[in-house]
């Protein structure tokens, strides 16, 4: 869950160049959809929210410095293709159907790579469960 507590005030996330922190991790996403996360990230004073996300991170180092490659392409925007299939008799262009076809196999191969690797990533495994 993205907390929304800030924690200092603002004139302290300033002093901590939260901004500048935000600028450099936006450097690393891969996608609109994480850059749109990392926009609703919010510092926490939450310890049990902090040691999970840090358990996390940690988890993931591991994964992208000892294991195979993560499925980790195809993440795409689809907030366009899915409002098209909220309106009565519209349908998909073929670009958007396969764009989220795409997204649905990146997301399949994801649950399949941690299901190989059950127990060995538990903190990340919880995200696909919706553990917070």
């Amino acid at each position: 869950m993205i907390q929304a507590i800030l924690f200092p005030e603002e004139a302290g996330l300033t002093k901590l160049e939260y901004d500048r922190i935000l600028n450099a991790v936006a450097g690393y996403c891969n996608s609109a959809l994480g850059l749109r996360f990392l926009k609703k990230m919010r510092v926490s004073a939450d310890f049990n929210f902090i040691m999970m996300a840090l358990m996390q991170v940690k988890e993931f180092k591991t994964l992208i410095e000892l294991d195979e490659s993560f499925p980790d392409e195809n993440f795409h925007d689809l907030d366009e293709p899915l409002n098209y299939l909220g309106i009565e008799n519209s349908a998909l262009s073929e670009e958007q159907f396969l764009m989220m076809l795409h997204f649905l196999k990146t997301i399949r191969n994801i649950h399949l790579y941690f299901k190989k690797r059950a127990g060995t990533y538990p903190n990340l495994e919880g995200l696909l469960e919706g553990d917070d």
